[in-house]
């Protein structure tokens, strides 16, 4: 009695599995039927595809699929960026500024290690174009020469 109790169970276990698979299996044909209406051929024969509206339908058949999708584009962004970056970074010279008196000196690595001076700026400048008055800035022209 036991044993028959146990058999029962196992063989409706194992049906709902195999009845999952098949849901599973039918969802993945779906979906790989719906990705195919959105392959482009283009004119100069190579194809294309419309991500963007295969994301919208796909939203409609399995909006967790759609997600993943959306996830998946993200990060694939994210990761082309962080490239991008890391290359920028291994391109762009190592720069330090230095105070040095009344200046402060900007220098950039070389190959070698070294540094190089590429940009002295007085600390204390007053901005461009400051003290520099027009002749008729005042009409009694007192301390305007």
């Amino acid at each position: 009695m036991q044993d028959d109790k146990f058999q029962q169970q196992r063989q409706d276990f194992m049906q709902s599995q195999m009845a999952d698979q098949q849901d599973q299996m039918q969802r993945r044909r779906q979906i790989q039927d719906l990705a195919l209406h959105f392959v482009t051929q283009n004119p100069d024969g190579t194809t294309g595809f419309n991500q963007d509206g295969y994301a919208n339908a796909l939203m409609g058949i399995d909006p967790e699929a759609a997600l993943d999708l959306h996830r998946n584009t993200i990060a694939s962004q994210m990761a082309d960026l962080q490239a991008k970056k890391a290359q920028r970074d291994l391109n762009t010279p190592d720069l330090r500024k230095i105070e040095q008196g009344n200046s402060i000196l900007t220098q950039e690595q070389q190959q070698d290690g070294s540094y190089k001076t590429i940009a002295t700026a007085n600390r204390f400048a007053p901005p461009a174009g400051f003290g520099d008055r027009p002749k008729d800035c005042c009409p009694t022209r007192v301390g305007c020469d």
